[in-house]
């Protein structure tokens, strides 16, 4: 969220949380009184998942060496989740940037 004035105007509302979600890749919120329409079916799909689930494990990216952790295990798995690649394309890119 932004310090603009434009963002103030969006706190006070009822829409905030149905406003901007899926408007950024890779943002998800696990809030049950938000309506799960406003993101594309894969998010809805892990928010399900999030809310429904057994309690969160890590991905284990901060044990992987950075160019990899926050580098491309980040974007590509954050691309597979959005549906620009399949999965196994995120895998292969993610295992040829191992160091």
């Amino acid at each position: 969220m932004s310090c603009e004035p434009a963002s103030h105007r969006l706190l006070p509302t009822r829409r905030r949380g149905q406003v901007l979600p899926d408007q950024f890749s890779g943002f998800l919120i696990v809030n049950t009184a938000l309506d799960p329409g406003v993101f594309s079916p894969q998010k809805q799909v892990l928010i399900e998942l999030m809310v429904l689930g057994e309690p969160v494990r890590f991905d284990g990216s901060d044990e992987m060496p950075p160019e990899v952790g926050i580098g491309s295990f980040w974007s590509e798995a954050t691309r597979a989740v959005d549906g620009e690649i399949t999965v196994q394309e995120a895998l292969d890119t993610i295992e040829s940037t191992w160091p």
